[in-house]
């Protein structure tokens, strides 16, 4: 049996979340964007229209989550090498640390307004290429509890 359609009252507030790749970008700040569907179908979105309410969270950078032993770099072109860390209760994160000894949790650096999106700069040699420890996937947007 298959789940009734929802009906949509008007004077409802609903809040739409969908998971899409960024296909295409306009050439400027301002324009619309090709997004892609799991299913494979495309939407084109004004993602920073003002009359568009949108609320926009990075999810996950191109080249897909850090692994330990890249190397990636932020909006200004400062370069993070991705390590693991492991908090107080023995969880490993990946965590992206600079030439300055600052580290910083790599999706709190992808999201930063300063200096996200991070993109990957060198990937490790597949000779040296460690298996990750299972993680628990970061799903929640930001300012949400997981």
């Amino acid at each position: 049996m298959t789940a009734p359609t929802p009906v949509y009252t008007p004077g409802e507030r609903l809040q739409v979340v969908l998971k899409v790749d960024v296909l295409s970008a306009p050439d400027g700040s301002i324009g619309d964007y090709d997004l892609g569907l799991a299913d494979g179908h495309t939407l084109r979105l004004p993602l920073h229209h003002p009359s568009l309410p949108l609320k926009v969270a990075r999810l996950e950078p191109v080249g897909g989550t850090p692994r330990a032993g890249q190397i990636w770099a932020d909006r200004t072109g400062a370069e993070w090498w991705a390590a693991q860390d492991r908090d107080s209760y023995s969880n490993v994160t990946i965590v992206l640390r600079d030439a300055n000894g600052r580290s910083m949790p790599w999706h709190a650096l992808h999201t930063d307004p300063r200096l996200g999106p991070i993109t990957l700069r060198r990937d490790i040699p597949a000779s040296l290429a460690v298996p990750e420890p299972a993680q628990t996937e970061h799903t929640s947007a930001p300012g949400e509890s997981r």
